[in-house]
């Protein structure tokens, strides 16, 4: 699954989203991290996306954790199809915590909950000594102690910034796959290459345990075996870590995205290097310049209206639009009212600070909006309501200011 291409482009010229084998696909099981391991893999400068299975072809998944228990009724699983679609396409898959339940359930294996099977916190693993041999023989990637953690972020930042000369130069790659290993299949060793143990600082947040790994799999009613082997384990938990490399398969009990996770970065990278044999070529530097375009070619000469809520993905979308078409873009700030304190005051200064020139009105609405959810108690009633009168509001607005519609597109953002 080598990728060969330089640049990632996540939509066509037309804008539509393009369905890629450069994404990593992040599903969510319900946790409280699942974004932060989007975030993660984005900043070692591999795409991910939390997004629906069936609307990419992803270069690799990654199962999150969650609050659910998998033997449980109710809880969240994936599709027998989709795992049989994966395994047939070879795509590699990580699981985290729930996730890491959720593959050795589905693969037949046995998970159960309560007593010693809890760890909460920072927790020592061990990593089994045919595994930790093999890193000993290489460079280490850290050290596990407080200090050499630090200077790995230091170092992770200092590749992000190359990551973001390298593309805006519109150079090479800035961490490419190891020639030596590029062509090399998967093997036990890759999740924790050069990481220094045998003892290393994770962080958990589990109540149920594997309690034993599976050995066989029926895919297309063809039993495959699974040769499921154990990475890493606790003195109370016997499998924190393990993989199938003939499936692709690799799991975490803990938590490799959070900080509290020194090495956590690193395992990701050899996930993605490794494993994945995709390169790390995405970041932000580069993202953003190819989304103004794509804004530019759409747009093109028309106008464009924007309601703004005053929330994060609001107040992005209009600096953005702003950045693509300037003065072709007329923003209406609503103020509900059901904002925090003198938030709605301090977007409009934020927005006007940095773009001066940006033709942006602020609606005071926050009576009609506070009015017309007296008495009303279910959420699902008060955001239909809300809803409602944010689009009226935001029509009555455009049409006090008399802007002309005829090639204008009104957007909600």
């Amino acid at each position: 699954m080598t990728n060969s291409s330089t640049e990632f482009n996540d939509f066509t010229s037309e804008g539509h989203r393009r369905p890629s084998k450069h994404v990593v696909l992040v599903l969510d099981f319900g946790s409280q991290y699942s974004r932060l391991i989007v975030r993660r893999l984005r900043a070692i400068g591999a795409y991910s996306e939390l997004i629906e299975i069936s609307a990419i072809r992803p270069a690799a998944v990654v199962l999150s954790g969650g609050p659910s228990s998998v033997y449980e009724e109710g809880a969240p699983h994936l599709n027998r199809d989709v795992w049989e679609l994966l395994q047939e396409k070879r795509v590699p898959i990580l699981g985290i915590c729930y996730g890491m339940q959720e593959i050795v359930y589905q693969l037949g294996g046995r998970v159960i909950g309560g007593g010693e099977a809890r760890e909460y916190g920072k927790t020592i693993i061990t990593i089994n000594n045919y595994i930790n041999n093999n890193n000993n023989n290489n460079n280490n990637l850290m050290d596990n102690d407080a200090a050499a953690a630090e200077a790995k972020e230091a170092e992770l930042a200092a590749d992000e910034a190359a990551a973001a000369a390298a593309a805006a130069a519109g150079g090479g790659e800035p961490w490419p796959v190891p020639a030596a290993h590029a062509a090399t299949a998967p093997s036990l060793g890759d999740l924790f290459y050069g990481i220094k143990g045998p003892d290393v600082q994770v962080w958990m947040s589990h109540g149920d345990k594997v309690e034993q790994l599976p050995s066989s799999f029926i895919v297309r009613i063809i039993c495959m075996h699974i040769c499921m082997h154990a990475l890493a384990s606790t003195s109370s938990c016997p499998y924190v870590a393990a993989a199938a490399p003939n499936l692709g398969v690799y799991t975490l009990q803990f938590h490799p995205e959070v900080t509290h996770t020194p090495c956590g970065v690193y395992i990701l990278k050899n996930y993605i290097l490794r494993i994945c044999k995709l390169q790390l070529n995405w970041c932000m530097h580069t993202y953003l310049p190819r989304q103004i375009q794509l804004l530019q070619q759409q747009i093109q000469k028309k106008h464009v209206i924007g309601a703004l809520s005053g929330g994060v993905d609001s107040t992005v979308a209009a600096a953005l639009l702003y950045k693509a078409i300037g003065n072709q873009f007329y923003a209406f700030f609503i103020d509900t009212g059901l904002l925090r304190k003198n938030e709605a005051e301090e977007t409009m200064h934020a927005l006007r600070n940095c773009f001066p020139d940006l033709s942006i009105e602020c609606i005071d609405a926050k009576d009609r909006f506070i009015n017309a959810l007296v008495d009303v108690k279910d959420p699902e009633q008060k955001r239909k309501i809300i809803g409602a009168l944010f689009i009226d509001v935001f029509e009555e607005a455009v049409q006090k200011k008399n802007i002309p519609v005829k090639g204008t597109l009104l957007l909600q953002v």
